[in-house]
């Protein structure tokens, strides 16, 4: 099941052939909707689809057999508008019965509103979906904070043995400080631990985590003023000049790419300043081509046989993932060949680890 932009909710039948030979055998419509940009959530017992707009999320009660929704849906939660980061990833907890958690991110790049805490901007809460009320929660006043000054959290993930809950931040463009431009390679980007959602006491759950003021450091010496300040410390913006760069993002585009972080006991092995934490899995060839001729991740989901799909929503597929077999002399076995253009003409993908993959198509999705 998948979320495509301008058009709606679309359940995607597939030809199984094994491994990561798929492709689509039937598409149904599901929800109408141009509005639907971005999140998706099935209950366990599969019986009530989610999803959200830029101010709203909804539920639906759904039809597996047909692949179909009942008349009209249930809005949960709303007043979420803002002007920028418009997307509402939404994490339904396996962990705690009914509890939904909804990413909100800033209303631009440097969000003055976000540092009150009653504006609900940048901010990931989370809603006991099984009693909404008649009209919803309102994002601002109601829910469990789990964290706020966190500018756009748009990657949301529930540890499936603590149930912790983990958040990708979206770090903040054209930074300056004190005078020196230094948005090549700060401020970093950060996997944020957010506390429970199943009971699991943590004493720093609901509290801030630095913007719009504060930002991780990822190359420290370019930055002004760093005594003290080491990968992952946070740093103050300090002068911010109202100069514009001419590019909003690096010259030389990072990113665009499939990478593992190493867990154990519920935690990440890699210490927070680790620059090596991330084992790359897939990635782009030619990163000068992105964002517009790359693929570029959004969602992951994973199947009852171990296979990993992940969508891009720059170029409208699905990647099919399974981890190969490696011998001990290193021969990888039960892998499909790897493709060496998109169908999509987007270009050359390079691969690490023992993974091998083939393309579907379409964006966020659901595996059922």
């Amino acid at each position: 099941m998948v979320v495509e932009s301008g058009a709606g909710i679309t359940n995607l039948i597939l030809q199984d052939n094994g491994g990561t030979c798929l492709s689509v055998k039937e598409k149904k419509s599901v929800i109408k909707n141009i509005g639907l940009n971005h999140g998706l959530a099935l209950s366990q017992d599969g019986n009530t689809l989610f999803a959200s707009t830029p101010e709203a999320a909804y539920s639906w009660s759904y039809d597996s057999a047909q692949s179909s929704v009942g008349e009209g849906n249930q809005t949960l939660v709303t007043n979420m508008n803002t002007n920028d980061h418009t997307t509402r990833t939404l994490l339904l907890s396996q962990k705690a019965d009914g509890m939904l958690a909804i990413n909100r991110g800033s209303t631009s790049n440097i969000d003055a509103e976000a540092a009150v805490l009653s504006s609900g901007h940048s901010q990931v809460k989370a809603f006991d979906i099984r009693s909404p009320g008649d009209t919803g929660y309102d994002f601002n006043a109601d829910g469990i904070r789990l964290g706020w000054g966190l500018r756009n959290s748009v990657g949301l993930a529930e540890h499936p043995i603590t149930g912790g809950i983990y958040s990708v931040e979206n770090s903040a463009d054209e930074m300056m400080r004190e005078g020196k431009d230094v948005h090549q390679d700060n401020p970093g980007e950060e996997m944020n631990f957010l506390g429970y959602l199943n009971g699991t006491e943590y004493e720093r759950q609901g509290s801030n985590y630095g913007y719009p003021h504060c930002f991780s450091a990822w190359v420290p010496e370019d930055l002004p003023q760093n005594e003290k300040i080491e990968v992952g410390t946070q740093f103050a913006m300090g002068n911010q000049n109202d100069t514009i760069n001419d590019t909003r993002d690096r010259t030389e585009p990072v990113g665009y790419k499939l990478s593992v972080i190493p867990f154990v006991d519920g935690e990440p092995v890699a210490a927070s300043d680790n620059k090596t934490a991330a084992t790359d899995i897939l990635v782009n060839a030619d990163n000068s081509r992105c964002p517009s001729n790359c693929f570029r991740p959004v969602g992951i989901a994973f199947d009852q046989q171990g296979r990993l799909f992940m969508s891009s929503d720059a170029t409208g597929e699905i990647y099919v993932l399974a981890r190969n077999q490696a011998s001990q002399d290193g021969t990888i076995t039960n892998g499909a060949p790897l493709p060496t253009t998109s169908p999509s003409g987007t270009g050359r993908y390079a691969t690490y680890s023992t993974w091998g993959f083939t393309l579907v198509s379409m964006l966020w999705l659901i595996v059922l």
